[in-house]
């Protein structure tokens, strides 16, 4: 099940948002300040982000850049009244996937939630399966041990730290 947080301190968008979130399927935890929300996406998994950009301590889009510098993977909307270009630019260029105006259409909202949550998924399939072709190349299929390939990139790294220590090096 797909984890949400919502940074959003008005508190009837908050609230028709958590309510929607949930009758959809999704776990949602809720902040309304920079500094709630910090605490949360430091101590929770999330996979979806969806940022006001007026919070009462600050502004969801330096929250953004944060959230994308210290977690690549997750998928970030910015959901704000501010429809400028140059507001919605600022945004991507902090990391955002997505830009939303208010007011908007709750539907429209939960569609673009359901992409992210795709493109969330997507991406963990290919992290796990990049991870399955890294351990293949450095195993032997028959007797899982490691291969010259392994053996290789072990002895790039004992041969650097003999060498760094003046150690003696033998395998």
């Amino acid at each position: 099940m797909p984890h949400i947080i919502l940074v959003e301190d008005d508190v009837n968008i908050s609230h028709l948002l958590v309510r929607q979130l949930q009758r959809a399927g999704y776990t949602v935890k809720h902040a309304s300040t920079m500094a709630a929300a910090r605490e949360l996406f430091h101590d929770g998994v999330w996979d979806l982000a969806i940022l006001d950009r007026g919070l009462p301590d600050g502004d969801g889009v330096e929250l953004c850049g944060e959230l994308r510098a210290s977690s690549p993977h997750g998928y970030i909307v910015i959901v704000t009244g501010n429809d400028s270009d140059e507001a919605k630019l600022e945004g991507f260029a902090q990391g955002a996937d997505d830009y939303v105006t208010k007011p908007f259409q709750v539907d429209e909202l939960l569609a673009r939630i359901r992409a992210g949550v795709r493109i969330v998924g997507l991406q963990k399939a290919l992290m796990e399966t990049n991870r399955r072709l890294e351990e293949l190349s450095m195993t032997d299929g028959l007797t899982r041990v490691g291969n010259r390939r392994a053996f290789d990139d072990k002895l790039d790294g004992a041969f650097e730290h003999a060498r760094r220590y003046e150690r003696p090096l033998s395998l």
